[in-house]
């Protein structure tokens, strides 16, 4: 058998005989790996081993680079889902086509709308927290707080309003999801017990 070469997205297979493979991680150059096989049903494994390796990659890399953002529509006061920005034209795609919105998408310019972006910190629900989310934070005795980005402190703190000063940091929690619960927004109020 001839030495072949196959290309993943996170690593190099490097097949020198159905006995010896060596695995290369694409962005550690220096990170090799050898693998003597001594069957096929071995090298079935690596296979089934390297596709969930890819696939976990795949998703830690999107959840890093996607920010989500959400949009309040000013005309419909409705809230929706961002889909697309286009910083040329000032316009923003809302409520992408999905499941969840069948109606489909619409655009509005940038003033027509308010922005709002998530904190990466999800509630005891596993819901995220975005801007403008109130939230109630369990131990905490003096009612619901606002989730707002402070320019000065470059961070997420928690407020009793726009304009008062911050009583808590949201990164504080950021490991203790379990003490946080979103129970509204700005817009839409406070939802209701069921």
């Amino acid at each position: 058998m001839s030495e072949k070469v196959i290309y993943t997205d996170n690593f190099r297979i490097k097949v020198q005989s159905m006995k010896h493979i060596e695995i290369y991680n694409n962005w550690d150059k220096s990170e090799r790996h050898g693998l003597f096989i001594s069957d096929l049903e071995q090298l079935r494994e690596l296979g089934e081993i390297c596709k969930k390796i890819e696939e976990r990659l795949k998703e830690e890399k999107e959840e890093k680079m996607i920010k989500s953002i959400r949009a309040w529509d000013f005309e419909l006061q409705k809230m929706y889902k961002v889909c697309n920005i286009n910083y040329v034209t000032g316009f923003i795609s809302l409520g992408c086509y999905d499941l969840e919105n069948p109606e489909g998408w619409l655009v509005r310019e940038a003033d027509k709308i308010d922005l709002m972006y998530g904190t990466g910190v999800k509630d005891r629900n596993g819901v995220e927290i975005f801007e403008k989310d109130i939230i109630k934070v369990f131990g905490y005795p003096f009612g619901n707080l606002i989730v707002l980005w402070d320019p000065d402190e470059l961070t997420w703190v928690l407020k009793r309003d726009l304009t008062s000063f911050t009583l808590l940091y949201l990164a504080l929690y950021s490991n203790k999801s379990d003490m946080l619960e979103i129970v509204g927004n700005l817009y839409e109020g406070i939802k209701k017990e069921e």
